[in-house]
């Protein structure tokens, strides 16, 4: 359950697609603050919940006998190009790689399709991305893709490249809180709880038992498809001694953030990166209690790594402790 609200702020705003070169520009800005109250014995939460980013208008286009085509475009509706896009064949234990292609200038593809049809084995396309790249899952514009593209017939699939959104719908109720079924970024938080009915000050680093921490995002950049930024979330977690010790907060929109995660009192905690180790990835500073920048942590950079409708997003995992 979440409230939601709008803060009227001015902030720097850094581009999403530097090389190490950090580009600001100050602006005025309203950012809609969504609050978020999770139980001690929930350990996710969805901070999109089911909304789903607008699709823009493809170009008109038919099947074409032998061929699987169509275009791709982010969802300002401009057109991309160099995704990359491959297809295995459809027959029953064939696992290879058919065939492939990329998107031109006008993010239009167009693969030669398999005697006996193929289906899609990846979609992806790679962004720079703080200083690294990250390979991003497209998603299917129609919202589903064919187990099977008769060569006979050829077929028609138009991709998105989505900043946030559930990427496979099937699984979700399965697993809400596994990275793949989202194309926003996910990030698992992990931290030690003292006995319960025990003072705390007597367990180190540990929380305590009923507690709450607060985890508060903002977003300092465009989001991954260059649309603005506009949603910063606050998080207030229970600590109970029945949890697990960890919480997974998914389907963030792709962006750099800053990170704060403090006692419901306002006193700091420390953050600590885990994983990602020796990355550009993740939090910086890796150890503080204070404001951090944020990262999320991509499988790759190499878009065939990305498959088409999933989220390319893997392990980012930060300790929090009393400090």
């Amino acid at each position: 359950m979440f409230k939601s609200k709008f803060l009227f702020a001015v902030i720097l705003t850094f581009s999403l697609f530097d090389t190490g070169c950090v580009l600001a520009q100050s602006r005025d800005v309203q950012i809609q603050l969504q609050t978020f109250r999770v139980d001690g014995n929930t350990d996710f939460v969805n901070v999109m919940d089911d909304s789903m980013p607008a699709v823009p208008k493809f170009p008109a286009i038919v099947k074409k006998a032998g061929y699987l085509r169509g275009y791709v475009m982010d969802t300002l509706g401009a057109p991309i190009a160099g995704a990359k896009l491959g297809l295995k064949s459809a027959r029953m234990y064939d696992s290879y790689l058919a065939a492939a292609a990329e998107t031109d200038a006008k993010g239009y593809y167009e693969i030669k399709i398999p005697a006996g049809g193929a289906r899609f084995d990846y979609a992806g396309y790679t962004i720079l991305y703080s200083r690294g790249s990250a390979a991003l899952g497209l998603h299917p514009a129609d919202g589903s893709l064919s187990e099977s593209y008769p060569a006979a017939t050829g077929g028609v699939e138009n991709f998105v490249m989505l900043p946030y959104g559930i990427a496979n719908q099937n699984d979700i109720g399965q697993n809400p809180k596994y990275r793949a079924n989202y194309y926003g970024g996910t990030m698992m938080l992990r931290y030690f709880i003292a006995p319960p009915g025990q003072n705390s000050d007597g367990f180190g680093n540990m929380l305590a038992a009923g507690s709450e921490i607060v985890i508060r995002l903002r977003p300092v950049s465009v989001l991954s498809d260059g649309s603005d930024a506009a949603r910063a979330f606050e998080i207030r977690k229970k600590v109970e001694d029945s949890s697990l010790g960890e919480f997974f907060i998914c389907n963030v929109p792709v962006g750099r953030y800053e990170i704060t995660v403090t006692q419901s009192n306002g006193k700091p905690l420390r953050l600590k990166q885990k994983t990602p180790t020796n990355s550009v990835f993740g939090i910086a500073p890796g150890e503080t209690t204070e404001t951090a920048q944020l990262i999320f942590n991509p499988l790759s950079g190499d878009a065939k790594t990305a498959s088409a409708s999933r989220g390319n997003w893997t392990d980012l995992e930060i300790i929090v402790e009393r400090p």
